[in-house]
């Protein structure tokens, strides 16, 4: 990771203790180097004049943002759009991120739009706001936040933007059944650990990860006390399922077609890393279907990271025994 990189970051954290100053700071920034990104109010035509289209763009400008992380923002938007009584459209074509293919709009490889809004109708609307940075709070950025782990009003409010917004395409919730058709997770101890970049880079402000042994330890732990069960593993990191596989044998299981990072050099995020699967699609709709299959299980062991509290969220606090890696921030 690069200078600049780190100092952004480690600013970031610090700014982030002050939420004022962080908007402040987000704001600033975004006015001298990003105007784009500002919120604003826009008129594309005088289709539906009686009601307003909010359009949720990613955050970051330079197409790092992971999928859950794009999820979760996105969630967070249209948490705002409900409260403000918006139609929500998410664009993921004319504002792009890592999973862009030149062509279609890349959230809906993933998800169905929460609402039957087309690209064309939004963009010929005559009351049409573009998410983005503001000096006003919009979001609530406690949403989808380690919080969800400890306070069951949060999880709560999480799992119903949810279930009253988020809907699987067809293609993945097919992948997602037919998996489940050999793994049946429904008994299976779900087991989420995060290696590579976030192990070696120690991100500032990203949750801080346990180490390798200290899973295995908690592993031994839900065996003992649930016997019978398997694994289901989730980690992108080989040397992490190498060790987990010769430690605990037969009873790690994994999707059909997962894969796992070798050779990764700890200089700068996996996804510029080259190590990551080509097919964009693909890539993502792989990590989406192991999520919500790690949603799906009975117990879980995990770090905290984006993904495991969109696993959490998902699930709704329904695991019958579980363990959380509350471990602080990397600073």
């Amino acid at each position: 990771m690069g200078v600049r990189s780190m100092i952004k970051n480690k600013l970031k954290y610090w700014l982030g203790k002050f939420p004022l100053a962080f908007r402040l700071y987000r704001y600033a920034y975004s006015l001298i180097l990003h105007r784009d990104r500002l919120m604003q109010n826009r008129s594309f035509g005088n289709g539906r004049p009686n009601e307003t289209i909010l359009v949720i763009r990613p955050n970051s400008e330079d197409g790092i943002q992971g999928l859950m992380s794009l999820f979760v923002q996105a969630a967070r938007w249209l948490q705002y759009a409900k409260e403000h009584n918006y139609l929500s459209f998410i664009d993921y074509k004319t504002y792009k991120t890592q999973y862009y293919d030149g062509n279609n709009n890349s959230w809906e490889f993933f998800f169905k739009q929460p609402n039957k809004l087309k690209y064309d109708e939004v963009y010929k609307s005559k009351n049409v706001v573009l998410s983005g940075v503001s000096l006003k709070k919009t979001t609530d950025d406690t949403m989808f936040r380690e919080h969800v782990f400890r306070d069951s009003t949060s999880l709560n409010q999480c799992h119903e933007i949810i279930n009253s917004s988020i809907r699987l395409t067809d293609e993945v919730e097919h992948i997602v059944e037919k998996e489940n058709e050999v793994l049946h997770v429904e008994d299976c101890i779900g087991v989420y650990i995060r290696g590579t970049d976030y192990a070696k880079l120690k991100p500032t402000g990203e949750f801080r990860q346990p180490d390798i042994e200290e899973v295995i330890k908690k592993g031994r732990e839900f065996i003992e006390n649930h016997p019978g069960k398997k694994i289901f593993l989730v980690t992108e990191d080989n040397d992490y399922y190498k060790r987990m596989k010769s430690e605990f044998a037969e009873l790690i299981t994994t999707v059909s077609f997962d894969y796992f990072i070798s050779g990764y050099d700890g200089k700068g995020y996996l996804s510029k890393s080259g190590l990551l699967e080509e097919d964009k699609k693909k890539r993502g709709i792989d990590y989406l279907v192991k999520i919500i299959l790690l949603s799906r299980c009975r117990y879980l062991i995990s770090s905290i990271t984006m993904g495991s509290i969109a696993a959490y969220s998902f699930n709704g606090g329904k695991y019958e025994d579980e363990y959380i890696f509350d471990l602080g921030y990397y600073e």
